[in-house]
């Protein structure tokens, strides 16, 4: 059976604005992965941008994290691209991606920046 996705936003949850990384996070996509369950990125950057995507690529790679998809949601909303790949839950530090979370059914888990 396979499991449903996990997801996590880019920035301010997996890596703050000065590219350190939030370890805290990194440690929770690694628990989920382990259980089973496939873990996504779902950002508001714009995929034409061929930087924005590199940046989140790169980033994934030399972390080791166990990302297996990521979703650009072009600045809009995340919750209806949430619903349509099936998260189950969602991370992210910004309250109204995780209403639009909410609103389609998708638990949301607030990360702080105080994370470490």
């Amino acid at each position: 059976m396979l499991l449903r996705p996990v997801s996590f936003d880019f920035d301010d949850t997996l890596v703050r604005g000065d590219r350190t990384p939030i370890l805290q996070t990194e440690e929770i996509v690694r628990r989920w992965f382990a259980a089973g369950h496939p873990c996504v990125i779902t950002t508001a950057r714009p995929p034409p941008d061929p930087g924005a995507v590199c940046t989140v690529i790169l980033h994934c790679f030399r972390r080791h994290l166990p990302i297996t998809q990521v979703y650009f949601t072009s600045l809009q909303l995340k919750g209806p691209t949430l619903h349509e790949i099936g998260a189950i839950v969602h991370y992210d530090d910004m309250e109204e991606q995780l209403r639009s979370a909410a609103e389609f059914g998708v638990r949301g888990v607030r990360v702080t920046k105080d994370w470490r």
